[in-house]
């Protein structure tokens, strides 16, 4: 369990110290299939730090086509800057580099609020106003405007790959359709990802690999008492993503974030760690797209129609790739699941319902039923406490409904986690039943049609439709 650590005297302080931070420049440089970006922000006039992304193409772009996609360089050290400005979240962001209209300063501003849920939970700041969390300006000396550029003949996918088992899953299910015009996109990949590409028969994929720098000195004024915690990455993911997608005249870039996303993390509050893998979000990225890029990529998720039950109802189906794909965050070509963390025991909870606790065993590396210091963990996953793990989680719900199909085997009382709480919380294991209707929901989506019909038919398999 994660403490809240009363923050409010701290952020005060810092706000009046730092009242200001801005956004000064952004810049790129092209070596052949290298594009670096490097982005300069100010937490005063002599405190400076500059942030650069490293994009590797498949292959040579011209310095004319990053030139005309300069619109979404300058939106990417927008939300780049937030891992910045969170340190001292100076009640003025000023940007000095480029101009927003109305509409994008309150959009952005939704962003800062409603992306550092978490952030603000954690450091107890939710008495925070949202109108008084930040107030966005543009500078008036700005010698040029962002021109938007136009856009043509886009086709085919880029698809975001983790190596983890939802976006391995997408990946799977695109390449045995007809959808086979398909790259991948991966950020600061781990190593193990080219035996997942391999798995799933897609090792020579064409793929761009990008990689993001912290600077140095946010980790140094971190370590010395500044405010820190969860910014929401996906969105960063989304907007190198769709740069990328424009530079590599595609139609879609393609997420894998599911319907489970959209659950609080904390009771009774719009407070969620997966805020920027929901589709409150992905619906106010889309109308975003729509409004400033109206002919460009557009960007949405593949398995948002489904639960997590669902999505790992269709794993059987890839079986032959589970021994190399990991979703723990503290995986290693060594290790690929720790075995300790909320993530693990979700998906040790979530393979033994759909195998049984030995496939999930020989998966995660260890029983993770077995040890009785995983209690407080499961107690959170199931909603018997006020907040989930913060962490890409599926809902309490499901929770349940998994746990309900591992009870109906008989040997399952013999794992000591699963027998002590089953002996404290029976009264709330759901009925027969509740495990299949969450496997089959079919949740609201922004899917266009061609993918409507493959994630349909491939849910119809499991369903037996």
């Amino acid at each position: 369990m994660v403490d809240v650590v009363e923050n409010k005297a701290k952020f005060d302080d810092f706000r009046a110290n730092y009242p200001v931070f801005s956004y000064d420049s952004y810049s790129w440089t092209l070596k052949g299939s290298l594009i670096t970006l490097s982005f300069v922000f100010s937490y005063s006039t002599e405190n400076t730090v500059t942030s650069t992304i490293d994009i590797n193409l498949p292959d040579s772009v011209s310095e004319d086509l990053i030139r005309i996609n300069e619109d979404y360089i300058f939106r990417i050290g927008l939300i780049e800057s937030l891992s910045y400005w969170k340190a001292y979240c100076s009640p003025t962001f000023n940007i000095k580099c480029g101009k927003l209209t109305e509409y994008e300063i309150n959009w952005w501003k939704n962003i800062w609020y409603r992306g550092t849920g978490e952030f603000r939970y954690l450091n107890g700041l939710l008495s925070v106003d949202q109108n008084d969390w930040v107030e966005i300006i543009c500078s008036l000396n700005i010698k040029k405007e962002n021109i938007r550029h136009a856009f043509s003949s886009l086709k085919g996918n880029l698809v975001g790959f983790t190596g983890g088992k939802d976006s391995s899953l997408t990946l799977g299910i695109l390449n045995d359709s007809a959808e086979e015009d398909n790259e991948i996109f991966m950020i600061n990949p781990k190593s193990y990802i080219e035996d997942v590409l391999w798995a799933i028969r897609s090792h020579d994929i064409i793929r761009t690999t990008v990689i993001r720098n912290i600077n140095p000195k946010l980790l140094l004024i971190n370590e010395e008492g500044a405010l820190n915690g969860h910014t929401p990455f996906s969105i960063v993911v989304a907007f190198i993503g769709l740069f990328t997608s424009s530079l590599r005249n595609k139609e879609y870039f393609i997420v894998s974030n599911e319907a489970s996303a959209n659950e609080p993390t904390v009771k009774g509050t719009d407070i969620n760690h997966q805020y920027s893998k929901s589709f409150e979000f992905e619906k106010s990225l889309s109308e975003y797209l729509n409004t400033i890029w109206p002919d460009g990529p557009k960007y949405f998720s593949f398995l948002r129609p489904l639960t997590e039950v669902g999505i790992v109802s269709l794993l059987p189906r890839y079986d032959w790739m589970m021994r190399f794909i990991s979703s723990c965050n503290k995986s290693s070509m060594k290790k690929l699941w720790c075995g300790e963390c909320p993530k693990c025991l979700f998906a040790f909870l979530m393979f033994s319902a759909v195998w049984d606790v030995k496939y999930a065993t020989r998966i995660i590396g260890v029983n993770m039923f077995y040890n009785r210091g995983n209690m407080e963990t499961l107690l959170e996953l199931t909603g018997l406490k006020n907040t989930k793990p913060f962490d890409c989680v599926g809902t309490t719900g499901e929770c349940l409904a998994a746990l309900s199909e591992i009870y109906k085997r008989p040997d399952s009382l013999n794992e000591q986690l699963l027998a002590e709480f089953y002996n404290a919380h029976k009264d709330i294991i759901p009925v027969s039943g509740t495990y299949y209707k969450y496997m089959c929901e079919f949740n609201e989506n922004l899917l266009p049609p061609e993918f409507l019909e493959i994630i349909k038919k491939a849910q119809k398999i499991i369903c037996h439709e």
